[in-house]
């Protein structure tokens, strides 16, 4: 049975967890003994990263359902059943959840946060990476037929979409309506936020499957399977945007110039999970978890931490400390300074996204098993 869903509070999730983290004003505090609040159903696992609002948390699970989760209690609001596998972690605003199923005939769906029921729906193509809400359009990217794409979240008309290459990381967009993507086959596409229209493209020396992050407007970061963590600038918009685009010169309007490296760091270990940005560091975990903490304008003076355990996972900042999901299926906390370890929690499976801290509880999705609050 449906249960009523409350509208207080904000249920707001635009994107993957860390992509603009840099906007946040201060990581939230966690116990230093945190016990399990509850645990809920999740069907058989979930797939990507779950949205969690402040009275609501959403998830995609692998057998084809969306849930909508009560974040004080873990009990059911309601369930909605896909037409097919879902691909990513689900998105949250303006009333509605949005999720995107795999394979050739994928879809963008809407559903009314409130009762459940679909609002609208599109075909898109095999979405595997996240999906990114920036005002009312819904950016995302496919996998086997390689598009980028921009739906009007309000209608579900799809406003443009253009063939760029498979992409597993997604699309960031900036304030100056530039949407940036990377591909699997090495490219870093730089579009028009409005039009689709591809203002740049840049060749990468190694690809990504991890959500990229924005260091400022102009600069991205995305951290590589080879061990690099590297940031990229793309440049002042206008410097870009005029005369170039699907494979044109640039005209006597002004000179365009491509994204440029603006430094690489080996990190010696493949880095997985996607890199975070907090004022002017960038952090990046490696899968046997060496810590890495790089100042953009000073990537030379970078440090590292080694904590003990291995991840597929990016590292969730907390005040103080670094949360780390393991592949042994354990959350656990580490002083930021020392890389000591505070306090581990066994969750259960492996984990592949970060743990989510909203309102001081930490919300851990495995890929098999219940959804767990800690406090």
């Amino acid at each position: 049975m449906k249960r009523r869903v409350p509208r207080d509070g904000v249920n707001d999730v635009r994107g993957y967890p860390g992509a603009l983290s840099n906007v946040i004003p201060l990581p939230e505090a966690v116990s230093s003994n945190p016990r399990v609040a509850w645990r809920a159903f999740a069907g058989r696992g979930t797939v990507g990263a779950p949205a969690i609002g402040d009275r609501v948390i959403a998830i995609a699970t692998i057998d084809r359902w969306v849930y909508a989760l009560d974040s004080r209690t873990g009990q059911t609001f309601w369930r909605h059943r896909g037409e097919a596998a879902f691909g990513t972690g689900p998105l949250m605003a303006n009333g509605r959840i949005y999720a995107a199923t795999e394979g050739r005939a994928g879809t963008l769906v809407a559903l009314d946060l409130y009762n459940g029921k679909r609002r609208w729906r599109i075909g898109v193509g095999d979405v595997a990476a996240p999906l990114v809400l920036r005002d009312s359009v819904i950016y995302g990217a496919t996998h086997i037929d390689g598009r980028a794409f921009a739906v009007n979240a309000m209608t579900g008309k799809m406003l443009w979409s253009r063939a760029i290459g498979p992409s597993l990381s997604g699309p960031l967009v900036t304030d100056d309506g530039r949407v940036v993507v990377a591909t699997l086959t090495d490219t870093l596409f730089v579009m028009n936020a409005v039009t689709g229209s591809i203002s740049n493209r840049f060749p990468l020396v190694a690809s990504t499957t991890a959500a990229l992050a924005l260091a400022n407007d102009s600069t991205v970061v995305l951290a590589s399977p080879s061990g690099h963590v590297m940031a990229i600038t793309l440049g002042a918009r206008n410097g870009i945007a005029r005369g170039v685009g699907h494979g044109r010169t640039p005209n006597s309007q002004g000179t365009a110039k491509p994204p440029l490296p603006l430094w690489s760091v080996a990190a010696a270990s493949p880095v997985l999970g996607a890199p975070i940005v907090w004022r002017d560091t960038v952090f990046a975990l490696t899968t046997t978890c060496d810590f890495w903490r790089i100042p953009v304008a000073s990537p030379a003076s970078a440090t590292q931490l080694k904590l003990a355990c291995n991840t597929v996972a990016a590292p969730a900042l907390v005040r103080d400390g670094v949360l780390v999901a393991t592949v042994r299926g354990e959350v656990a906390l580490f002083d930021r300074r020392k890389g000591t370890r505070l306090w581990e929690r066994q969750i259960g499976s492996e984990l592949r996204h970060p743990p989510i801290v909203r309102n001081n509880q930490i919300i851990v999705a495995p890929i098999l098993g219940n959804i767990v609050s800690l406090r």
